[in-house]
C-alpha cells in the first residue's frame, strides 16, 4: 500500500517513525537550524531499506562542499542506489539520480533534474532546497528567484515548511536586486515562523 509524506508526496517507507525523522531533517535543512544528520541516522535505523534517508544524508554532505566529506557522502549515495528497487517511488529515484549528477560534478544537470521533478511535485521541499543551494553555488541568480516563485502557489500556508519556501524566494529576489520585494517576502516568512 503506498504511503505519503506530510505534503501528500509518495514516499518509500511504511514506517511512521522513519517518515517523522525525515520530516524533522527536512525542517532542519530548510531552517538551517542544527544539522539533519541525527534525524537521518534515526530514519535509517527505523527503516534500513528506505533509500531516501541515505540520499538525504549524501545530499546534505555534498552541499557542505567540504572535500573531506565527499567520501562519506558518496558512501551514502551508494547505499541509496543499492536500496532503490521497483517499489521506490519515482520521486525518490529522481533525487538519487540528481545526486548522482552532483557527485559527478554536473551541477547544472542536477538542477535541471530537480526542475523536472518539481513540475510533477512542486511541493517537494528537498528538490527546492537542493536546487536552490546548487543554483547559488553556480551563481544562477535567475533560477534562485524563478524556481521558488513557480512553486509557491502550490504550497499551503499552513505547511510548517511554507515560510522556508518563502525565504528561498526572498533570497532569490535579493540576489536579483529586488530588495523591496525580498524584504517583504522575508518579513512575511518571519511573521509565520520567527
Amino acid at each position: 500500500m503506498p504511503t505519503f509524506d506530510d505534503r501528500g508526496l509518495p514516499t518509500g517507507s511504511n514506517h511512521e517513525a522513519a517518515r517523522h525523522a525525515v520530516e524533522s531533517a527536512l525542517w532542519r535543512m530548510m531552517a538551517f537550524y542544527d544539522t539533519p544528520l541525527a534525524d537521518l541516522d534515526a530514519a535509517i535505523v527505523f527503516d534500513p531499506a528506505w533509500p531516501l534517508p541515505h540520499a538525504m544524508k549524501a545530499g546534505f554532505l555534498f552541499s557542505l562542499t567540504e572535500p573531506n566529506l565527499v567520501a562519506e557522502a558518496s558512501q551514502h549515495l551508494a547505499s541509496a542506489r543499492s536500496l532503490v528497487n521497483a517499489a521506490t517511488p519515482m520521486r525518490e529515484r529522481a533525487h538519487v539520480e540528481a545526486l548522482q549528477l552532483i557527485e559527478e560534478g554536473r551541477w547544472a544537470a542536477a538542477c535541471r533534474a530537480w526542475d523536472l521533478l518539481l513540475i510533477e511535485h512542486p511541493r517537494d521541499p528537498l528538490a527546492l532546497q537542493w536546487a536552490q543551494l546548487w543554483d547559488f553555488y553556480r551563481g544562477d541568480a535567475q533560477a534562485l528567484r524563478a524556481r521558488p516563485a513557480r512553486a509557491l502557489p502550490e504550497w499551503d500556508e499552513d505547511d510548517p515548511l511554507y515560510p522556508h519556501v518563502l525565504a528561498l524566494w526572498a533570497f532569490g529576489l535579493e540576489e536579483n536586486n529586488c530588495h523591496d520585494a525580498a524584504e517583504e517576502a522575508g518579513r512575511r516568512a518571519l511573521a509565520i515562523d520567527p
